[in-house]
């Protein structure tokens, strides 16, 4: 018996072609390309990766929030700015774990963040 359910979570998961799915489990190309093209899954093979571009493009937009914050304070520490901060980079953390490609830069970010705000904070 044919684990359809298994063969379809291989190729949205993976680089896999339906070729290669065919010939590891026993059955032919145009076998596989039937049921991935009644079940669209070529369409939820690319949803993962809109997710990943759009939480990407989140914490890219509240990394520059944050800067722009960070760079009105101007010596002065206005308290409730700075919770505001603290909380963005919690949130901008957050999603940064839930990339499934994060890399270093990420942390690298979150990092000089933290850091801008011990600044701001030690202005005083």
């Amino acid at each position: 018996m044919i684990d359809w359910a298994a063969i379809k979570t291989e190729y949205i998961n993976t680089g896999v072609c339906y070729r290669e799915l065919a010939e590891k489990n026993g059955i032919s190309r145009a076998a596989v390309a039937k049921h991935a093209a009644a079940e669209k899954w070529r369409e939820l093979r690319s949803a993962p990766q809109e997710k990943t571009q759009s939480l990407a493009q989140l914490a890219e937009k509240l990394i520059e929030t944050t800067g722009r914050a960070i760079d009105q304070l101007e010596g002065n520490v206005d308290t409730q700015k700075l919770k505001q901060l603290v909380s963005s980079v919690k949130e901008l953390k957050e999603i940064m774990k839930a990339l499934p490609d994060s890399n270093d830069n990420g942390q690298a970010d979150h990092e000089a963040l933290i850091q801008a705000i011990r600044e701001a904070g030690n202005a005083d």
